[in-house]
């Protein structure tokens, strides 16, 4: 229908007396041709709304109150030519091509308002969604941004997404196995990727679960210069650290775990940096099932070490604790526990050396063969009783002067020590009891008596703690 209304003049009509009227005004158009805005005024003494309706049945359609409210019956469409769809009862189209907006909330002079409120989701057991954010077509334009748009400054929020109770994000992808559920950085990295937060009963940072074939979690820190670290099916963490970095003392890590206990504490406390734990269920398994694998390799000239696996702890502590199996530091396959030689380890030693520098056994020792490290000559002056300090080594070699030499007293850096020495050169006389020498370093000797080493004699000393001197345990 097409209301056209001409107003050609205003005419006032005085009446005299108290009359009540009703006002009826017909027509099929209003046409407002002055320089000034068409007014439409509703002044009604008992503040009854402006009300527009619609069809044969006077249906109503459009009401304003006196202040201002507005009520709508049905769909709006918003825009040129846009129309609402069906069960739709807002649409927003016809947005300019560059820089358009469709809906813009303003909270501007507020600290507690909500730009956009959607409540009561679910409350009829219903699956839909209190926002739906979809696409026309696969991987174009960004559903949800929060802040700037790429290349542009991002504002810092007080907090970008809350969510309370149930499930905070589900992500399903178009096809099984495809798809990136989180993609944070991109070409603009950040300082943090992901930083979490978990509290409550037996709480849990982070779960990521991958079938068989995949990686649970991968970490990577390397230089630009690296090539992206490869897959690994079957890993549940993996950490891998690469730089090419020629700064001197630097350190890389690939995975570390590290434990810190503060306050009082309490008894029967544990504190672990890192548990590797691994289990052979299978019937008739022939493998290897290893808790934690270390190796290390270096390429590089000079002072380079490479240590597979390194224990530290407070001297007096302990660095290394086994509990149960035996415990391998070396040797040759034959006289390996009779497990380890039929094992399908590919990387079974098969002889290698192992250094102890201070080995104390609280049960039986036994050994195949037992090498003495005999030290370099140790040159004695002439006459004066001397003391001889003794490091690593335990063969002492002694060059006495050619008009003989005197031992006073011998020092070394461990207790229980046994020692073998050995005349090279010249004559030895070995004190007992020097006074000159301080009395923890003392040599004790049958009846007091001196003894006399010729070239070539052997004695063997034993460092008696109990009485803290040197006896004579073969001569």
């Amino acid at each position: 229908m097409n209301i056209r209304i001409r107003l050609i003049s205003l005419m006032v009509i005085p009446v005299a007396g108290i009359c009540a009227t009703s006002q009826t005004f017909s027509t099929s158009q209003i046409d407002n041709k002055t320089p000034n805005p068409m007014v439409i005024s509703n002044r009604s003494s008992n503040a009854l709304p402006l009300r527009i309706t619609t069809g044969p049945s006077m249906t109503r359609a459009l009401e304003i109150g006196q202040s201002g409210n507005t009520w709508l019956l049905g769909p709006l469409g918003i825009g040129n030519g846009v129309g609402t769809a069906p069960f739709e009862a807002v649409r927003i189209g016809s947005l300019a091509a560059s820089g358009g907006r469709g809906l813009t909330i303003t909270l501007d002079a507020t600290s507690t308002a909500t730009g956009l409120l959607v409540r009561d989701v679910g409350n009829s057991g219903s699956n839909d969604a209190g926002i739906v954010i979809s696409s026309q077509s696969n991987g174009m334009g960004t559903g949800l941004r929060i802040g700037g748009p790429t290349g542009t400054g991002r504002p810092t929020l007080g907090t970008g997404i809350d969510v309370t109770g149930g499930t905070g994000i589900r992500y399903n992808a178009l096809t099984a196995g495809n798809g990136v559920a989180i993609d944070i950085g991109g070409s603009t990295p950040p300082r943090r990727g992901m930083e979490i937060t978990a509290s409550g009963s037996q709480h849990i940072g982070l779960v990521a679960r991958a079938n068989t074939t995949g990686m649970g979690i991968i970490g990577v820190s390397q230089s630009s210069s690296y090539e992206t670290l490869p897959f690994s099916e079957r890993t549940g963490v993996r950490g891998h650290a690469a730089t090419n970095s020629g700064i001197g003392a630097d350190t890389i890590i690939g995975v570390m775990g590290t434990t810190q206990r503060g306050g009082s504490g309490s008894t029967q406390i544990v504190s672990i940096g890192v548990v590797g734990n691994a289990e052979t269920l299978a019937s008739g398994n022939a493998g290897t099932t290893l808790g934690i694998y270390g190796t290390a390799t270096s390429a590089a000239a000079g002072v380079a070490v490479a240590i597979g696996g390194g224990f530290r702890t407070d001297t007096g502590q302990i660095a290394l604790l086994t509990i149960g199996g035996d415990v391998i530091l070396g040797g040759e396959r034959p006289r390996l526990p009779p497990i380890f030689q039929m094992s399908t380890f590919r990387e079974m030693p098969t002889r290698n050396r192992t250094y102890v520098h201070h080995l104390l056994s609280s049960g039986m020792s036994r050994f195949s063969g037992v090498a003495l490290t005999p030290t370099p000559n140790i040159i004695l002056p002439a006459a004066i009783p001397a003391l001889v300090t003794i490091g690593a080594g335990s063969v002492i070699r002694l060059q006495a002067d050619v008009n003989g030499s005197v031992v006073g007293g011998i020092r070394t850096d461990a207790a229980d020590r046994l020692l073998t020495l050995v005349v090279t050169q010249g004559n030895v006389t070995l004190v007992s009891e020097n006074p000159n020498v301080e009395a923890a370093d003392r040599l004790r000797l049958k009846n007091g008596v001196a003894l006399q080493l010729g070239a070539d004699d052997m004695i063997q000393l034993w460092y008696d703690q109990e009485i803290q001197r040197w006896r004579c345990y073969s001569f």
